[in-house]
C-alpha cells in the first residue's frame, strides 16, 4: 500500500479510526495517509478508505 485517504463521516471519529487503522496495518508498513470530512452515500456509513497499491515483480 502507498497511499490512503481515510474519509470520515465525522472528525469525531478521527481517534478511533486511528486505533483501528494502527491494529490494521503492520508496523513499519503504513503509508502516506491524509483523512478528511466528508458526505457518506448513506447515513449508515462512517468511514471510506481509498488506497493506492502496487505489486512488487521481480
Amino acid at each position: 500500500m502507498l497511499s490512503a485517504t481515510n474519509y470520515l463521516k465525522t472528525m469525531d471519529d478521527f481517534a478511533k479510526m486511528n486505533e483501528v487503522w494502527d491494529n490494521w496495518v503492520p508496523e513499519g508498513y503504513a503509508p502516506a495517509r491524509a483523512c478528511v470530512t466528508a458526505d457518506m452515500a448513506r447515513d449508515a456509513l462512517l468511514v471510506e478508505i481509498s488506497v493506492v497499491a502496487a505489486e512488487i515483480t521481480e
